[in-house]
C-alpha cells in the first residue's frame, strides 16, 4: 500500500487527480482560513478541521506526513 501524504490526501478529499501543483493550491486555500487536512482512524478517509482542533486532540486527529 502506498503511503498517503498530506498532498495526496487533500486531492483525494476534493476528488481531484493528484498533482503537486493542484495539491499545493488546495492546501494553500485551506491554510488561509486556519484549516488543515487530517484523519482519525483510517488515512484513506481524510477530513478537514481547524488547526487548533487538531492540535488540541492529537491522539484522535492525526496529521499526514509531507
Amino acid at each position: 500500500m502506498d503511503i498517503i501524504t498530506r498532498e495526496k490526501a487533500i486531492c483525494m478529499l476534493y476528488c481531484e487527480p493528484y498533482s503537486k501543483d493542484r495539491a499545493k493550491n488546495l492546501i494553500n486555500g485551506i491554510e488561509k482560513i486556519g484549516l488543515d487536512v487530517c484523519y482519525r482512524d483510517d488515512p484513506t478517509m481524510s477530513i478537514i478541521l481547524c488547526v487548533k482542533s487538531i492540535d488540541q486532540n492529537p491522539y484522535r486527529n492525526k496529521r499526514y506526513h509531507n
